[in-house]
């Protein structure tokens, strides 16, 4: 039976599952990743998580806020090892409701991104947070005027 298993946001911790858990196992995956949360010093990563990723949540409201994140060595190694790389735009925000240069700019800027880095723009994108509130028809449009494939956490049975 045919699965998709993704991973999103970035977090360091998906390269090590790849390669302790997923490695052992045969199993390749799907990693969606913000590369302009990627480009950031290492410094900045820990408030940009907190305010991008968890809504601007201390450490005590969510644990989670200071994980880290991968470098673009952790990216690069995954895609060498048969992982598929997918944008997940390229600061995580948002989509529904944005302008349309700076949803060009969230859609079109992570697939340049990966481009640059990899060689090759992505073929997927998760939109951020992936509830139905978090995407419109806009956003939905740029996504596929980019991308072969979109994802979402929405749940349910998928219908045309």
């Amino acid at each position: 039976m045919p699965y998709l298993l993704s991973f999103d946001d970035g977090f360091a911790s998906n390269r090590l599952i790849a390669e302790t858990v997923l490695a052992r196992h045969g199993v390749k995956a799907l990693f969606f990743v913000c590369p302009a949360l990627v480009d950031l010093p290492a410094a900045e990563r820990p408030s940009a998580v907190a305010q991008g990723i968890f809504g601007g949540r201390k450490q005590s409201d969510h644990p989670d806020v200071t994980r880290p994140l991968m470098d673009w060595a952790d990216i690069r190694a995954l895609h060498l090892a048969g992982h598929e790389i997918g944008a997940h735009s390229l600061t995580h925000r948002r989509l529904a409701g944005l302008e349309e240069a700076a949803l060009r700019m969230e859609v079109n800027g992570s697939c340049d991104r990966f481009g640059e880095v990899l060689g090759r723009a992505p073929d997927w994108f998760a939109w951020p947070f992936g509830d139905i509130e978090s995407v419109d028809g806009p956003a939905l449009e740029a996504i596929a005027q980019r991308v072969r494939f979109c994802r979402s956490g929405v749940r349910g049975l998928n219908r045309p």
